[in-house]
């Protein structure tokens, strides 16, 4: 073959496509931005906040000027202008939010996410959150003992056993006691070494086939 043969083959080959995307985010509205508000409940069974379905008892989204009824302070928000707190006011068997993405069997995820916490309006600065996606489940307790929130990125990983998964935050908490909030969230594929290995290789290929049309 001919180096502008092989070049020609190398751009057409669909290489680029078979680079993984990595850090790519399959979900839906991760910073929950949409629909953009004020503060407000939002109850179990919802899919106001897009891409989203509240589970149990539901969420507050609160935003970076309004935390909350009768609290319009500004605070800090992780990603954007607004975050959700899981355990809503309406007490009675905790909050949560999930979302259902699509998978490739075999392939692994990285889930990634801020959390936090706040030690303000009678809140000890404690929270809990309770994070399930596949067959992977792992809690988290939260700790922050200042006047405003501090985030925390978090982070876990799962093997997709199907072509779709469903990724849940919940926390049973009191809502008059304690404070754990969510924001950023998002799910990227690992890519797999021997595809890297092989993209590698083929760049490298095209690279060398491009110096050698180039010294002829």
């Amino acid at each position: 073959m001919k180096n502008t043969d092989l070049l020609i083959a190398l751009a057409t080959s669909g290489i680029a496509a078979a680079i993984p995307a990595h850090g790519a985010n399959l979900l839906v509205n991760g910073s929950f931005e949409d629909p953009v508000g004020a503060y407000r409940y939002v109850a179990g069974g919802s899919t106001e906040i897009t891409g989203w379905t509240t589970q149990l008892s539901g969420v507050e989204v609160f935003t970076a000027t309004d935390i909350g009824v009768g609290y319009d302070y500004p605070t800090v928000i992780a990603d954007g202008v607004q975050a959700i707190d899981l355990p809503p006011y309406t007490y009675g068997g905790g909050g949560g939010i999930s979302q259902t993405f699509a998978t490739t069997p075999g392939v692994t995820y990285d889930v990634s996410f801020f959390a936090g916490t706040v030690a303000s309006f009678g809140k000890p600065g404690l929270g809990n959150i309770l994070v399930t996606v596949g067959s992977a489940v792992q809690y988290y307790p939260l700790q922050n003992f200042t006047q405003d929130w501090v985030w925390e990125q978090k982070a876990l990983q799962f093997t997709a056993s199907g072509t779709t998964a469903t990724l849940t935050f919940v926390s049973l908490d009191d809502p008059y006691q304690y404070v754990a909030s969510i924001d950023n969230v998002s799910v990227t594929a690992v890519p797999e070494v021997e595809s890297c290995a092989m993209v590698g290789g083929l760049a490298l290929l095209g690279f060398a086939g491009v110096r050698r049309f180039r010294r002829n």
